[in-house]
């Protein structure tokens, strides 16, 4: 059969969970996914593509949530997979440790700072004693426009005043200096929602998911939780069909009906709804018309490419890493500084011995590299590689002698004037929220929806699955 209801091209978690939610709805859809590895080998290494973190695991709360939605029973063993990911924030002055083990992180914080650890077990509920502002923001929500407005003004203002506040108390205990830094970035780390300072947001973004439900104390693999979710596709009536390359599909409307080309056959898959589940960009360029209206590009103009991540493939003896240095840290110079070029790195560090020759360890470099110019992005990627290894080097100078490069080509490769792969955080133009859809699920194409991640920029797994809910419900309300 080459007729379906509905075309997804594209398989990430949006793509997924319309999807599934669409063959529930009795629709036959079709998936059309693109091979991809999330790990590239190179020699005896094997090393992991940038991730925002919340993409390696899922928090149970979450799936439970998913799960909850498709009916599908939490089977025995399903959350039985944890993992306990270690991570140091190294922010401009000083770090912020992540462990889910919280006496791991008190007996760091008590070595770092053993005059002030006291202060700092009191400082918590004393702020916490004196905000009167943030359970009316948790009570207010953010989702009806105009209490929305009013909780924006409250966080302002409670972010004023927790400042003062902090100050306050740090004031009249008396700390140095990198005490006073090292609890600012604490404050500003923690009330990651609440931060609009252009470097501590990402960073903070990031830690953000980090925290997530108690930083990782139950979690699930990401990849079988999404073979869950495609399996219930499956057994709704879905198919899946898996291209070498997305170039090799074509797509051409005509009497209402889309007709989807791949691998070059001639004889094409029909439907009267196509859903992309890909780069905003690499859509645009299937259906150009389709996005050349006056309000689409107004709505489009609120999204840009930000950031390109580069990513340097490292070795490392694995004597050279210090003990309790977990599997990744991140490390944040101000972005709008002179050198732009790599001020801010996560890296991943791989298990000794494993994909990696004996004694040594695979590292994945991943470096935010600013664009200055979204349009075109003319940002070249020379002297890339190099910055980040001096940021490293001032970082973590026992890497120095350890280290050596091995491999940075997959990068410059994939580094183009295109902004249409998964190796692009996007700015906006307004202050977002979560529950705000900078691309709209709807296009101005009949027929034509997208699931595409850029519809919630920065919330990573969750903004997919809210995408992919989001474009379904859409489906359904058209085309019932």
């Amino acid at each position: 059969m080459r007729k379906f209801d509905v075309v997804i091209l594209g398989s990430h978690v949006g793509g997924i969970m319309a999807g599934a939610l669409l063959t529930k709805k009795g629709f036959s859809v079709l998936m059309l996914e693109e091979k991809v590895k999330a790990r590239s080998a190179r020699g005896k290494y094997r090393f992991r593509r940038f991730s925002n973190l919340s993409e390696l695991v899922v928090s149970r709360t979450l799936v439970e949530g998913v799960y909850g939605l498709l009916d599908l029973r939490v089977e025995r063993g399903e959350f039985s997979a944890r993992r306990d990911l270690g991570c140091q924030v190294l922010l401009p002055g000083h770090r912020v440790d992540i462990s889910p083990h919280r006496a791991n992180l008190l007996e760091e914080i008590r070595r770092e700072f053993p005059r002030d650890f006291e202060f700092i077990e009191t400082l918590y509920a004393r702020v916490e004693g004196k905000d009167w502002l943030g359970p009316i923001l948790m009570t207010l929500g953010d989702e009806p426009p105009f209490i929305g407005q009013i909780r924006r003004w409250f966080a302002h203002e409670y972010r004023a005043l927790c400042d003062k506040r902090v100050s306050t108390i740090l004031t009249s205990h008396g700390g140095d200096r990198a005490f006073n830094r090292f609890i600012d970035v604490q404050m500003k780390s923690m009330s990651y929602i609440l931060v609009d300072d252009p470097p501590f947001a990402l960073a903070s973004h990031l830690l953000g998911i980090l925290l997530k439900d108690e930083a990782y104390t139950d979690m699930v693999n990401s990849r079988g939780f999404m073979d869950r979710i495609k399996g219930e596709m499956a057994r709704g009536g879905g198919r899946i069909k898996a291209l070498d390359s997305f170039g090799t599909i074509r797509v051409e409307k005509s009497g209402g009906e889309f007709r989807v080309y791949t691998n070059g056959e001639r004889n094409p898959f029909l439907s009267r709804v196509f859903l992309g589940d890909i780069p905003f960009a690499r859509l645009r360029g299937l259906f150009p018309k389709a996005f050349s209206g006056r309000g689409w590009l107004e709505r489009a103009e609120r999204l840009w490419p930000e950031y390109f991540i580069f990513s340097l493939h490292l070795g490392v003896d694995g004597g050279g890493l210090p003990v309790g240095l977990g599997d990744c840290f991140m490390s944040l110079r101000d972005l709008n500084g002179p050198d732009a070029n790599g001020n801010l790195l996560m890296v991943f560090v791989g298990p000794e011995g494993v994909d990696a020759p004996p004694g040594k360890r695979s590292v994945t470099a991943n470096a935010f590299v600013p664009v200055t110019n979204g349009k075109t992005g003319t940002t070249g990627t020379e002297g890339v590689a190099g910055a980040i290894l001096s940021h490293l080097s001032e970082v973590a100078p026992f890497l120095d002698r350890s280290i050596r490069v091995i491999d940075d080509q997959p990068s410059r490769e994939r580094y183009r004037s295109e902004w249409n792969n998964g190796d692009i955080i996007y700015g906006t133009r307004s202050s977002f929220r979560v529950g705000d859809a900078i691309l709209p699920t709807v296009t101005p194409m009949e027929g034509l929806f997208l699931a595409c991640r850029e519809n919630f920029p920065y919330l990573g797994f969750e903004g997919e699955i809210l995408s992919g809910m989001r474009a379904a419900q859409a489906v359904w309300n058209r085309f019932r």
